[in-house]
């Protein structure tokens, strides 16, 4: 995810636009759907092309909130989803996957 994201800021729109045109098979999981759609829309804004229209169907969006950060430590973590809930791109939040920003840059 992190590599793509950095592919996007250094190869040109059109390639951008190629690379996310097909929608991508499930994952078998809604949340994982739901993060992909969101960094497809996160990338697709910062290339300025149009965001791909498999990215806004309805099954790319969560009914119930899931905080990345909760499945990756494997228990509830209140004070860092607290932080990712406040910090999350509007891309992914609007779907109701909350991830912090720095996630999805390099170091």
């Amino acid at each position: 995810m992190i590599q793509f994201l950095d592919d996007v800021r250094s190869v040109d729109p059109a390639a951008v636009r190629r690379s996310m045109r097909v929608e991508p098979d499930t994952t078998g999981d809604k949340r994982w759907d739901a993060l992909l759609a969101g960094i497809a829309e996160y990338a697709s804004l910062r290339a300025r092309i149009p965001v791909p229209g498999w990215a806004t169907a309805p099954g790319r969006f969560l009914k119930r909130f899931w905080f990345v950060i909760e499945d990756l430590l494997g228990r509830p973590a209140p004070g860092l989803a607290t932080l990712s809930f406040a910090d999350s791109p509007p891309e992914l939040a609007n779907r109701g996957v909350f991830l912090d920003r720095s996630s999805l840059e390099s170091v």
